[in-house]
């Protein structure tokens, strides 16, 4: 009976949430890759393979642009931050 009282909440928010993801999904690059997983396990259309590599590209384009343009500008907190984390001893 727990277990059943347990799920619902998160069967609400799922639900809930189903549109927005519908409008995000075109956006992250795991939709894409999924994809592909999809085509080679029921078939591959070259088309639609082809289609999710460039934008899986795409996102590698932009991912490695937004690291060079944005290293300048974080590089003093990320210094901070190693500091703090060295201090911390959490890791080695």
């Amino acid at each position: 009976m727990a277990t059943v009282i347990e799920e619902r909440p998160k069967r609400a928010v799922i639900y809930y949430y189903e549109n927005d993801k519908r409008k995000l999904n075109p956006w992250l690059p795991f939709t894409y890759a999924i994809d592909i997983m999809r085509e080679v396990v029921g078939g591959i259309v070259w088309e639609r393979v082809e289609h999710d590599v460039k934008r899986l590209l795409l996102f590698a384009v932009a991912a490695l642009l937004a690291g060079l343009v944005l290293k300048g500008p974080l590089s003093p907190w990320m210094r901070v931050l190693k500091e703090k984390a060295a201090l911390s001893g959490l890791f080695h």
